[in-house]
């Protein structure tokens, strides 16, 4: 079974200053709570971040980065959108679209 989340970010001094730390916390707690018989990819879309954010301690996990020149044009629907459509077009069996404030724990398996 695939699994894909779908997810945007966006940090910025004056609106979101601590947008990479709840990045940083939603993969950290994705990563140590999906019960690693799963196959699940992460499909991360940066809602126009004044710095771009380093991926590199995920380079265990499967994100699929995308940067949102304009985030006014679409606002978050529109990359939840597209990522859903992405996702299910690469043939995940399941699809969920959230926010980058969650935090996980194991309870996410009974999910899959």
């Amino acid at each position: 079974m695939k699994i894909a989340f779908i997810v945007t970010m966006h940090q910025s001094q004056e609106i979101r200053p601590d947008g990479f730390k709840l990045i940083d916390r939603y993969l950290m707690s994705l990563k140590r709570s999906v019960n690693s018989k799963f196959d699940y990819s992460v499909f991360l879309f940066d809602n126009t971040s004044e710095d771009k954010f380093d991926l590199s301690k995920y380079s265990d996990m499967d994100i699929r980065y995308e940067y949102v020149e304009d985030q006014t044009l679409r606002g978050n629907t529109g990359p939840w959108n597209d990522g859903a459509l992405a996702a299910y077009n690469d043939g995940f069996d399941k699809i969920y679209i959230s926010n980058d404030d969650l935090i996980f724990n194991e309870s996410i398996n009974y999910l899959f």
